[in-house]
């Protein structure tokens, strides 16, 4: 969230030019995550949410929630959860009528996740991801490697077997040049640099090891790639 978050705001303040955020998380670690650098991401640009909401993952029920964005007319509403609720709150912010349009994490837009909505579900949403899912790739490499897993294992890889692919990449070209013990391994890994099908990997101090991520916006149940931001590899001390 660290890595992915600001782009997309800093696209959806500076660019779409929303101003009056919402922020809708499920309330365990991985939506706290997105809810605390969405914050503070808006905190750097000199906003503040108009709204902060929470929802269990069990929940079934959002109208109330939604209503509250309502009320705090929200331009956007920034939503980290999971696939089920997520399809769940899209579906029904379409029939309240709500009209707000989402800005939504990877979690929401995966090719699996697209298959739980209607088109005019998510219509329009904007979304960040570390990459596109293969489906909706424009390199030749990343559908050839596609059609090929497609083959071997019976289904279409989305997104996250591709970065799986990758790292097992630079996981193997790490124990080829240091060697198979655990603490060569981990010392490796924050010297190489691995170039992926879908990026290139490369640790900063932090050990983030993907420094790119992929803006995009949802129209016809495709992931339409608007942005591809980059951040500068920190340097070490």
């Amino acid at each position: 969230d660290g890595m992915n978050k600001p782009p997309l705001i800093k696209y959806i303040v500076e660019k779409a030019g929303k101003k009056r955020i919402g922020v809708f998380f499920s309330a365990e670690d991985y939506g706290t995550s997105g809810r605390d650098e969405t914050i503070a991401t808006l905190k750097s640009l000199g906003l503040e949410p108009v709204a902060v909401e929470s929802h269990q993952p069990t929940d079934k029920d959002f109208s109330a929630q939604l209503d509250k964005f309502k009320d705090a007319k929200a331009d956007i509403i920034f939503l980290q959860t999971f696939q089920a609720p997520s399809a769940l709150i899209l579906k029904q912010a379409r029939q309240l009528g709500l009209n707000i349009p989402f800005a939504l994490s990877s979690q929401s837009v995966a090719g699996s996740a697209l298959k739980l909505v209607e088109a005019a579900d998510i219509e329009g949403a904007y979304a960040e991801t570390p990459v596109l899912d293969p489906i909706f790739s424009k390199s030749a490499d990343v559908q050839k490697w596609a059609l090929k897993f497609e083959k071997r294992f019976g289904f279409v890889p989305d997104y996250q077997a591709l970065l799986d692919y990758d790292t097992t990449g630079m996981l193997l070209k790490t124990i080829a040049a240091y060697g198979p013990d655990p603490e060569a391994i981990t010392a490796g890994l924050r010297k190489v640099r691995y170039e992926g099908l879908s990026s290139a990997y490369q640790s900063d101090p932090e050990g983030n090891m993907m420094h790119t991520v992929s803006i995009v916006q949802i129209r016809d149940l495709k992931q339409i790639e608007l942005e591809r931001a980059e951040s500068a590899v920190k340097a070490r001390d």
